[in-house]
Formats: structure tokens, C-alpha cells, sequence
């Protein structure tokens, strides 16, 4: 008899999307005083909740045609300690945008979930080397997808 090694859920399946201007970092993350990640999902179910795939879009239009070169990371906030640590990152090449060429997109699956405690977050923050005025091309489509845990 095999065993069921995935947990069983039971509650409303989680799908989280939102475009966001993230929160612009130097080159050195982890200075003291340097700008908080932005928050985009915080796991609220008591159980916990378990991530199975985040996916980052940039967000290109005929209108604003470029999209600047910047590393996307991504941070999980832990309630406990009261830190965000780093736990992804991920590069995205200058894009000149034209009917022929798609947005770049992230694709971050976790095999078996990603277990977040209750009061945990995901943030995300992206290198300062992009634009400085605010185009709708260094803007980040965010989906996060997903479900409460249950536990037996």
C-alpha cells in the first residue's frame, strides 16, 4: 500500500495575483536600514499553508517598451523572529517590447509545497539598477498559487 506522503487539504485552494512596484535594493541586500521587501502574501490560515508555485511577470506594453535589467528576489518574513531573509532570486534580462517579443516570466515550483507557518509572508524586492521613474514596464505581475493545510 503506498503511503500518501502529501498533506490533505481541505480548504479554499489559494491563488494570490497582484502587479507591484517592489521595493528597489543596492547591490547590498543585507545593509543595515536598507528598504523592507514588499509584502505580497501573508499565510493566515492557523494550519498553515502550504506554496506549491509563485510565478513573476514583468509588465510590458506597447506603450512603455522597455523593461530595464534587475535581479527579482524573493523573501519569506519569519513572525518568529522578525527577519526577512532572502530565499530566491532571479535575473531578468533588459526586454525591448514589440508585437513579437513576450514579457520575461519566473517560474518558481516547489516539489512537495512550501510550508508557511501562520503570520509568515512572502516579499519581494528587486535590484536598483532599473529605472528610476516609476513605467509600467519595471512593474512585477505577481501570482502566488496554493492551499490552507489541514492537518489530520
Amino acid at each position: 500500500m503506498a503511503i500518501n506522503k502529501q498533506p490533505v487539504f481541505t480548504s479554499i485552494p489559494i491563488l494570490s495575483t497582484g502587479t507591484y512596484d517592489v521595493a528597489r535594493f543596492q547591490s547590498d541586500i543585507w545593509a543595515p536600514g536598507n528598504t523592507q521587501p514588499t509584502s505580497v502574501f501573508t499565510a493566515t490560515d492557523a494550519s498553515g499553508t502550504l506554496i506549491e508555485r509563485i510565478t513573476v511577470s514583468t509588465c510590458g506594453d506597447l506603450t512603455n517598451t522597455i523593461i530595464s535589467e534587475k535581479f527579482v528576489y524573493l523573501f519569506i518574513y519569519n513572525n518568529i523572529s522578525g527577519y526577512w531573509n532572502l530565499y530566491k532570486s532571479a535575473y531578468v534580462p533588459t526586454i525591448t517590447i514589440h508585437t513579437t517579443t513576450l514579457n520575461h516570466e519566473i517560474e518558481w515550483v516547489f516539489a512537495g509545497g512550501l510550508l508557511m507557518p501562520q503570520n509568515y509572508q512572502i516579499g519581494f524586492g528587486a535590484s536598483d539598477n532599473w529605472a528610476n521613474s516609476a513605467r509600467l514596464g519595471d512593474y512585477l505581475s505577481i501570482t502566488i498559487e496554493g492551499s490552507s493545510y489541514t492537518a489530520l
